[in-house]
């Protein structure tokens, strides 16, 4: 069961132009999993993380990539080689990488579902090359899933990141948008656990109180959002949880 989980995992995390420097995309990339693993203990793969995994991945070369196989959190160690498999790295690369990490029996959690799926890094090495070997994955079109990944629609919430934000810039926010061109938000609700509050797109002067009382690690559920197109149908979002920083 879990082996099929995780090949979906290899499939789904399936990027040539302006020129970056490696180090700083990888520690980019870096930087979101160590907040992914802050918050949840686990690799959930939201949006941010795969925009950075797959813009290190188009721009990075087999040949400096190599390294990364070697940081000290095992969830880069796993993401990385997985990279390499999926760029078409040569097998005496990737024999001699899972060669280095015959000891590494640290652990590599993933959360992109319900599902918990645990591995320690030996492992997952191991079967990425067996999938490779038998001809399970192929070369990943990352141009199109980093596409894929930006043109999705979603709630606008200005300075919000992996779902946290800050007191201050919510208390900035005077309305929120809708990525996607041709609708506007029309009410949603903003709620705290205790209290509800139904609006209209503005942020007044009570939501603003509302937002003040809050502190450290409370979270707030954006709920209830309503969306009008321009032909006047309108549809309700899923809802959107901040947690205060």
């Amino acid at each position: 069961m879990r082996y099929l989980l995780l090949l979906q995992i290899f499939l789904t995390q399936l990027c040539h132009g302006q020129k970056y420097d490696n180090d700083s995309l990888f520690n980019i990339f870096k930087k979101d999993i160590q907040i992914e693993l802050a918050r949840r203990g686990c690799i959930n793969w939201d949006d941010e993380t795969k925009e950075s995994y797959y813009t290190l991945m188009i721009n990075c070369p087999i040949e400096d990539l190599f390294k990364y196989t070697d940081d000290s959190i095992s969830a880069i160690r796993c993401s990385i080689f997985t990279g390499l498999a999926q760029k078409n790295a040569g097998k005496d690369i990737l024999t001699g990488i899972i060669s280095k990490h015959k000891n590494d029996t640290a652990e590599y959690i993933n959360c992109p579902t319900d599902v918990v799926i645990t591995w320690n890094v030996f492992e997952y090495m191991q079967k990425v090359m067996e999938w490779k070997m038998d001809r399970k994955t192929h070369n990943t079109d990352y141009v199109s899933l980093l596409k894929t990944v930006r043109s999705r629609f979603r709630l606008n919430v200005p300075g919000e990141y992996h779902g946290v934000i800050s007191k201050d810039n919510l208390l900035k926010v005077d309305s929120l948008t809708y990525s996607r061109k041709g609708f506007r938000i029309i009410s949603f609700s903003l709620e705290n656990g205790v209290e509800s509050i139904a609006m209209n797109n503005l942020f007044t002067d009570r939501i603003k109180e509302f937002i003040k009382n809050t502190k450290s690690g409370d979270k707030l559920v954006i709920n209830e959002i309503i969306i009008e197109a321009t032909d006047k149908s309108r549809r309700k979002l899923p809802y959107q949880v901040l947690e205060i920083q």
